[in-house]
């Protein structure tokens, strides 16, 4: 069962009598969509795209709040930061458990966050690697970033890597291995990623319209995709779901938040024929760029989205 929480986007710093007590927003200045989203023990934390200097895009961190009930919010230091010219886009966090990342211990096993790295200078994009050996607290950046370059990209992306980004990673219990999720945006379609250590990466499959057997036409400008094992109501089985943000293509028009089901053997998500009756999640033009929270026990019972409301 899925639950859904939305953000506002909020341009400026508001007197508290006027901030939305539902909704988080940013201390002040630009936010968009959540990034990384985790429970660590009994902690929900929120990452989110933000410029911490003025109130419009550019100039992007993963900023971080951390919750007790996912309502009420505390702010905390920004976690990735722009730095050297390289702003940090998008993107997902898991627990490490088994070290294989080998950032961490035996005993003190990482939390990993994997990001887009955007240089605004050239629109170049590569994916990057941070990761938390305090509970989420603070995050030191790989120092061998990055980890899939503009380069490794090219040949599955025909705008030479500016328009690769928002990584999905998660582990894949069936193959023993890491699966990144990476939306080209100006293609219209996900490359499918694994990796031993979470560090280094190898190219397994694409996703385009023409393989999902009833898409509607002009859903373009995929990005941030998630994708994650839901139970089958009523049976013992469980089906894979890929959740993606296209930039055209909604109901309402413009932005919104698509589910595909399927298959996933570990390389390639074979996707369900789409019902156009069920494939958006929201009818709305509010919510935009939604990311489910990992590392929340089974016995909770719910997948959780976050998502921003983008206008």
């Amino acid at each position: 069962m899925f639950r859904a929480l939305a953000f506002a986007l909020a341009t400026l710093a508001l007197a508290d009598d006027f901030r939305p007590v539902y909704h988080f927003v940013p201390k002040e200045n630009w936010m968009n969509e959540p990034n990384g989203l985790i429970k660590i023990k009994s902690t929900w934390h929120l990452f989110y795209q933000h410029n911490p200097t003025a109130n419009v895009w550019g100039n992007l961190n993963w900023a971080h709040a951390t919750s007790s009930d996912l309502v009420q919010w505390t702010h905390q230091p920004l976690a990735i930061t722009s730095e050297n010219g390289v702003e940090a886009f998008t993107g997902t966090a898991y627990f490490d458990a088994e070290n294989t990342s080998g950032l961490g211990s035996s005993t003190s096993p990482p939390y990993l966050a994997w990001y887009t790295g955007y240089f605004p200078s050239n629109g170049t994009q590569d994916q990057r690697l941070a990761f938390s050996v305090d509970d989420g607290v603070t995050w030191t950046k790989y120092p061998d970033n990055p980890i899939i370059s503009a380069a490794q990209e090219s040949p599955h992306d025909t705008t030479e890597g500016l328009e690769s980004r928002d990584p999905k990673v998660f582990f894949h219990k069936a193959s023993g291995k890491w699966v990144m999720v990476l939306a080209h945006g100006g293609q219209d379609k996900l490359t499918f990623w694994t990796s031993s250590d979470a560090k280094t990466w190898t190219w397994k499959s694409d996703l385009s319209a023409d393989q999902i057997e009833g898409l509607p036409s002009g859903i373009t400008g995929w990005e941030v995709p998630d994708m994650f094992q839901l139970p089958i109501e009523g049976t013992d089985e469980t089906t894979w779901v890929l959740i993606i943000t296209p930039a055209d293509g909604s109901p309402a028009g413009g932005n919104g938040v698509l589910a595909l089901t399927g298959s996933f053997d570990g390389s390639t998500f074979k996707a369900d024929p789409v019902d156009p009756s069920t494939l958006w999640l929201d009818y709305g033009r509010e919510f935009d760029g939604a990311l489910s929270w990992e590392n929340v026990a089974a016995a909770d019972g719910r997948r959780i989205l976050a998502s921003v409301m983008n206008s």
